[in-house]
């Protein structure tokens, strides 16, 4: 057969194809799209009703909005698949009036019925009126999901009726929380056994009111992305993850933030704040390692006043290069206001290594304000593994370094916490047993101390 022009028709391959191919187009089309497939011809009449993924998208117009609300309501009573593998409803410029929660309820409740594996909300470009948006509660309790994401250029908070998780097997989670939601997220995040993926956007505080503590714990998980609103300031973030491999945080104006557990799997982390605006830094490593870390760090932020330094080995093998990096330090800690080094004796018997002694040294003897500085050897250390006679020896060697060492700030109080011994510069030459027994810094004490 021809056509008016003379051209041979094409045969319409695509409509030969069996039922179940056509259905997996048809489910990867916008639903939309999908319903008005039946036009084309008799072979695609009630196809669209067997989908298998739903994606729902409004556009800008209002009036087309209300009439898109009133067909969804029809074809939602058409669509006859036992399961949804995937639901998507995206809100576009400001419809939440027309589009609100009760025709949204409607639609998550009839896909959370079908066993939905995949689910997506999204608010986009929404009027301040309607920047708040309730979860739609079944969420919570569809064991089927794998998968949620819930974003928004604006925030979702919790539904009066709000029940606890019961989501065993979720593995990805994206949502935009604001503070009402923080206590109540820490809770249940917990209660996501197989969680891998946690991706959140926070809204803290305005003007100048401290933010809350924001804990994010879950022991399977692997990636973890969080952005704070610009705007907010004074936020603590703690992260209990041992598992974690991938950290991206970005947070402007991040007061503080710390892992409760060491996280021994990571492999990449990325950081974005401003480093002007960090005045405390702890850093939890093996000494061998810290050295030029630590004199990067002291470059990198330029009003830092505390900075904590935990050495789980103290005793670590010399490296001549990390010596001469010392050494050659004229400024390291200028601006510090308070250094605190925590580790623990090591048991293998060795005495402590020379690049702590160095390191030490180098602080005291180039931070020009400080204030406070404090060596606590007594951290960590198990009792089991204590040799009193090794300990008293190397303690005592630490305090007499402490104690003779020059130091660049004249008002500093130098003090240090052993198993054994105690002692603080600033109350002058004196060493305290842990009995409390009082002597005078000399060559006699030292020997009669080592007994």
């Amino acid at each position: 057969m021809k056509n008016k022009r003379g051209r041979k028709r094409g045969d319409d391959r695509l409509s030969s194809l069996p039922d179940d191919i056509l259905i997996r187009i048809l489910s990867h089309l916008p639903l939309q799209l999908a319903v008005v497939s039946e036009c084309l011809s008799s072979r695609w009449r009630g196809l669209w009703t067997h989908i298998t993924s739903i994606n729902i998208q409004t556009g800008m117009s209002k009036y087309y909005v209300e009439f898109l609300k009133e067909a969804l309501d029809d074809i939602r009573s058409r669509i006859v698949s036992p399961f949804i593998y995937s639901f998507t409803f995206e809100f576009l410029h400001g419809v939440h009036d027309t589009f609100g929660p009760p025709s949204l309820d409607s639609w998550v409740q009839q896909i959370c019925d079908r066993n939905v594996r995949e689910l997506k909300l999204t608010w986009r470009h929404c009027c301040a009126a309607c920047d708040r948006h309730k979860f739609p509660s079944v969420i919570f309790r569809t064991r089927s999901l794998v998968s949620i994401e819930l974003g928004s250029t604006s925030y979702w908070v919790l539904p009066n009726d709000c029940e606890p998780i019961n989501l065993p097997n979720l593995k990805i989670l994206s949502i935009n929380l604001c503070p009402p939601i923080y206590d109540w997220f820490e809770k249940q995040i917990k209660l996501c056994p197989s969680l891998e993926q946690l991706s959140l956007k926070c809204e803290i505080c305005y003007g100048n009111l401290p933010g809350p503590r924001i804990m994010c714990s879950n022991q399977n998980l692997r990636l973890l992305s969080i952005n704070f609103a610009p705007y907010t300031i004074n936020h603590i973030l703690v992260i209990d993850a041992p598992k974690i491999e991938y950290l991206a945080i970005n947070a402007p104006n991040l007061s503080t933030f710390s892992f409760a557990t060491e996280p021994v799997m990571l492999r990449e982390a990325k950081i974005e704040f401003e480093l002007d605006k960090v005045y405390g830094l702890t850093l939890d490593m093996p000494l061998s390692k810290s050295i030029s870390i630590v004199l990067s760090v002291l470059e990198m932020f330029p009003v830092l006043d505390v900075l904590t330094l935990k050495f789980n080995q103290i005793d670590a093998e010399l490296d001549p290069h990390s010596l001469q990096k010392l050494r050659r330090v004229k400024d390291l800690g200028r601006i510090l206001k308070r250094i605190e080094i925590e580790g623990h004796i090591p048991s293998n018997g060795r005495s402590l290594g020379l690049l702590f002694l160095a390191l030490i040294e180098c602080l005291l003897s180039n931070a020009e304000d400080l204030e406070h500085f404090r060596v606590n050897l007594d951290a960590g250390q198990s009792s089991e593994y204590v040799n009193v006679k090794r300990n008293k020896s190397v303690e005592l060697k630490l305090c007499e370094l402490l104690y003779r060492c020059p130091m660049k700030s004249k008002g500093c109080e130098v003090e240090f916490v052993g198993r054994c011994f105690t002692m603080s510069r600033k109350a002058g030459p004196i060493v305290k047993t842990v009995k409390g027994k009082v002597m005078s810094f000399n060559c006699s004490t030292w020997k009669s101390l080592l007994k």
